[in-house]
């Protein structure tokens, strides 16, 4: 599974995050989408995160990772 880090500067919220995918930087950031919920006496935890951005080619790729819950996959496919 890869590792992802989200870097948010809350003094430039307007600025685009800092987003690394296994240590590597991405460069054209199209957008990020993050969805957690707590577990509960009733249900599990769930989560989705989603990173798209452009490659060189000017193609759109998106990594995602999902709990279970969400029936998704995980950021290594």
């Amino acid at each position: 599974m890869s590792k992802v880090r989200i870097i948010i500067d809350d003094e430039k919220i307007n600025d685009k995050p800092t987003v690394l995918i296994d240590n590597k930087e991405v460069g054209l950031l199209h957008d990020i989408h993050f969805d957690w919920n707590t577990k509960t006496g009733k249900k599990d935890t769930s989560a989705r995160l989603s990173i798209s951005y452009w490659n060189m080619n000017h193609n759109l790729i998106t990594k995602e990772s999902y709990t279970s819950a969400f029936l998704g996959n995980n950021l290594d496919k």
